[in-house]
């Protein structure tokens, strides 16, 4: 997400915030940010930041057997597990109540896995069959992407 100045005498150009939904208009001389790099002549990029990132949190989880709690923050919009090493794990949103899970009795087959959550689970419940690790990586929910177009 650079941050460009408007070096145009007459011409404003609609760009899209960080964080921000809609578009605003850098009107001549002014500086702003965007969530998408651009290729106008009139736009001089002066930043590179503040830069774009969706992870809110990652970490890996090493467990000898059994059950393991992951936490997930207020921001989480989707939650990764990638397979590292080691045993069949079973994944389950919120509890291990909540079946049927994820994925169950996971291998290597498929390294990774997504779930959309939208703050509707507050943790990750992951059952070890024995010794094994995985990744869990939180994904915010990120502005959207829109080109920059110039105004009339």
């Amino acid at each position: 997400m650079p941050t460009y100045r408007n070096d145009s005498t007459t011409e404003g150009y609609k760009l899209t915030a960080p964080g921000q939904s809609g578009e605003y208009v850098l009107r001549p001389g002014q500086t702003g940010a965007s969530v998408r790099f651009v290729s106008v002549s009139d736009l001089t990029k002066t930043s590179d930041s503040p830069y774009w990132n969706p992870c809110e949190s990652q970490g890996t989880r090493t467990v000898s057997s059994g059950e393991r709690t992951v936490p997930l923050s207020d921001n989480c919009k989707k939650v990764r597990v990638q397979k590292v090493a080691g045993t069949t794990v079973t994944v389950y949103l919120q509890s291990s109540d909540n079946k049927p899970p994820i994925v169950k009795d996971w291998d290597a087959s498929d390294p990774v896995v997504d779930c959309v959550v939208d703050g509707r689970a507050s943790q990750v419940i992951c059952e070890f069959a024995g010794s094994g690790s995985i990744q869990v990586v939180e994904l915010k929910e990120d502005a959207e992407l829109v080109p920059v177009t110039q105004t009339a």
